[in-house]
């Protein structure tokens, strides 16, 4: 079985959990990830969180 090769995902606007309901409503969950954030990635789990 091969591992895949990690990756690295720079952010601009990103939630982790819930997203918001609709566009312009109050958030309804989640962490809001700040710009300029990069996740660290491999096979489907996030590694690290960098700024």
């Amino acid at each position: 079985m091969t591992t895949a090769a990690p990756r690295t995902y720079w952010l601009e606007h990103a939630w982790l959990g819930t997203l918001p309901q609709a566009p312009g409503s109050a958030r309804a969950g989640g962490t809001p990830i700040e710009p300029g954030v990069a996740l660290d990635v491999r096979d489907g789990r996030i590694t690290a969180v960098r700024t």
